[in-house]
Formats: structure tokens, C-alpha cells, sequence
């Protein structure tokens, strides 16, 4: 077994578990909204992910190791959150606890129209400050700024009015989902993505709505889909009444005249990300290269 003294320099109010093992509450050693500073607790081997690494044939040390995961909020990975892997060294010793990044993959995007209408609308997401930056490809860290847009093309007459937006994984039921916005489209989630902006694309003149975020994932979970609520109305759609609601940068939304409203039925957009770590990326390169050999 290895016990583990972990020291903040401030009450620390999140939650601390076992990479891999989130879901195991045997593996969880830390609670959400402690206010402590400190805390100690002990792993034991051949659970919640510990190993015994013995490397003395090859003249080197044991030890045992677990990757501990440091979560500010619960359910969610952030990019001020951080990962450790603690070894403890058959002498006792203890060594440097070192961090891992985190990578977001993106995969492709989904086209709905609506029916009776000659407007589509389109979720996509982009690289950096949007709604006219690159499109997102390749891997992307954990916490680059990113931006969601959702188009509307097809017909200028129509404007756009993105609703609830929900972030969750591909299973049912494992209870991931985060809700980034609510039905009349203001924030929840100002940590993670700030407010629903609109503007015109000069090219197109197609009406685009987004949200500038930055890339998280669930724990333990690769698999990340975004989905919003979208109407189309015929005039200039109303925008989220909450004044706090604060657009970048420090821009407050403008208030609009709602009794000339025509809404079209609401349709649901998505658009799915894929999450990983690095190490699970090298295993996968090893693993193909075993395969082509």
C-alpha cells in the first residue's frame, strides 16, 4: 500500500480520484466542498489502477505507482485541473509528481434542415477566437480557446435563436451531461463558455450565432458531443434577457423588441469531439505498429 499527503496553499474544494476509476467510489479519496488544505489517504495495490513496477533485473528500482486525477469540479475536466502520477520507491521514498496534458479530437460535423423551410442550419466548431476562424482539426488540448458557431444558410430572410446547449458523452446512462445553456439561450456556465453572440457572414450573408469556449471533457470518457436547441425566426430574434449576461470583450447584450416574433419548429444540432490523453495516444501508435509489422 501507499499512503499520500497532498498540501494546497488554499482550501482546496474538488474532488481527487484515481485516473481511469472515477466512477468507483472506492477509488475516490477525496469529496467535493471539503475546505480543507490538506489530506491524506492510501491506495493499495492491485486496485484503483496501482502497480508494482519492479526494474531491479535491469538494475534499477521498485516502486509502486497510481495516476491521481485533481478535479476543481465534479463531473467535468477543465485545463486548471491536473494529473499526477505518484510513485513511491521500494526505500520509501517519494517521487515528483509530474502532470499530463490532455487532447481533444475532433470529428465530423452534422447538417439538419428544416423541414417546410429552405434554411439549414449547421453546428461546427473552430479554432481560436471565431465565428470566422479556422476550422477545428486534428487534436486540440485541453483548455484552447475555441469557438462553437452555428449557421444558418439558405435564406437571409431567416435570423437565429440558439436555445439550450447541453455537452455530454455517448452513453445514456452515465449521467455525464453538462447544461451550457438554458431554453431562453443565457449562459450557465460562464467558466467554461461565454455568451451567444450573432453576426452576418460578409460572404454569404448567412446569419451565424456563437460562443467562444474552451475544450473540456468528462473523466474517464473519450467521447464528447455538443448539442443545442436551434429555432429560426422570421425577424430579429430575441436575445437572452439576463443584463449580466457579459459578451467579449466585457460587451453587454443588447435588449430587442420580442412582439414581432416568428419561430419556426426548433431543431437539435450536434456536433461530437473525441477526448484523449497522450499516453493513450502512444499506446494506440504502438499498437498499430505491431500490427504493421
Amino acid at each position: 500500500q501507499m499512503t499520500i499527503n497532498l498540501e494546497f496553499n488554499r482550501p482546496f474544494n474538488g474532488i481527487i480520484y484515481s485516473k481511469g476509476y472515477y466512477s468507483d467510489p472506492q477509488c475516490r479519496y477525496v469529496s467535493p466542498n471539503s475546505g480543507q488544505t490538506k489530506f491524506s489517504f492510501t491506495v493499495y495495490m492491485r486496485s484503483c489502477g496501482t502497480q508494482f513496477i519492479d526494474e531491479f533485473r535491469e538494475g534499477k528500482q521498485a516502486y509502486l505507482e497510481n495516476v491521481l486525477v485533481l478535479q476543481n469540479e465534479p463531473g467535468i475536466q477543465e485545463v486548471w485541473d491536473s494529473i499526477r502520477s505518484v510513485r513511491c520507491l521500494w526505500e520509501g521514498n517519494l517521487n515528483k509528481a509530474v502532470s499530463v496534458a490532455l487532447s481533444v479530437g475532433m470529428l465530423s460535423q452534422e447538417i439538419v434542415t428544416f423541414s417546410g423551410d429552405t434554411a439549414t442550419a449547421r453546428l461546427d466548431i473552430q479554432m481560436g477566437r471565431g465565428p470566422f476562424a479556422p476550422a477545428a482539426t486534428g487534436l486540440v488540448k485541453i483548455g484552447e480557446l475555441m469557438t462553437l458557431v452555428v449557421t444558418v444558410e439558405g435564406d437571409p430572410a431567416f435570423n437565429v435563436l440558439v436555445r439550450s446547449c447541453i455537452a455530454r458523452d455517448n452513453d445514456p446512462n452515465s449521467g455525464n451531461m453538462v447544461q451550457l445553456t438554458d431554453d431562453r439561450g443565457c449562459n450557465l456556465k460562464p467558466k467554461l463558455m461565454g455568451a451567444i453572440q450573432t453576426a452576418r457572414d460578409p460572404n454569404t450573408n448567412a446569419v451565424i450565432a456563437y460562443a467562444i469556449f474552451r475544450a473540456f471533457k468528462f473523466p474517464d470518457v473519450m467521447d464528447l458531443t455538443i448539442e443545442c436547441n436551434v429555432e429560426l425566426c422570421k425577424t430579429e430574434c430575441a436575445p437572452c434577457p439576463d443584463p449580466n449576461q457579459i459578451l467579449e470583450p466585457n460587451r453587454r447584450r443588447r435588449s430587442a423588441d420580442n412582439s414581432t416574433l416568428e419561430l419556426t419548429d426548433p431543431v437539435t444540432v450536434g456536433r461530437r469531439l473525441r477526448v484523449f490523453l497522450p499516453e493513450d495516444l502512444e499506446e494506440s501508435r504502438q499498437s498499430a505498429a505491431m500490427v504493421i509489422n
